[in-house]
């Protein structure tokens, strides 16, 4: 039983560390921009794409953005402040 917890944190783990490379790498938005798109491709298989939405928590977690918030929000969220 705790096999799963395990699992389940390090797959977390993965993501978290997925998250932090691409923001390094392509900047915020970026990052953000890629990251959104893969999570939402079709084509792409179940177990990348469902890696790629992990990945794209983790940044909703990181920037304080609203689970399932799209761009076009954000932007216009950002324009109130």
């Amino acid at each position: 039983m705790f096999g799963w917890f395990r699992q389940r944190r390090e797959f977390r783990q993965q993501a978290e560390v997925k998250a932090t490379h691409l923001i390094e790498a392509l900047g915020k938005d970026d990052a953000w921009e890629t990251v959104y798109r893969d999570s939402r491709d079709m084509t792409i298989p179940e177990d990348k794409r469902l890696f790629n939405l992990a990945v794209r928590r983790a940044m909703e977690r990181k920037f304080g953005i609203p689970p399932h918030q799209d761009t076009a929000t954000r932007y216009l969220e950002s324009q109130k402040r």
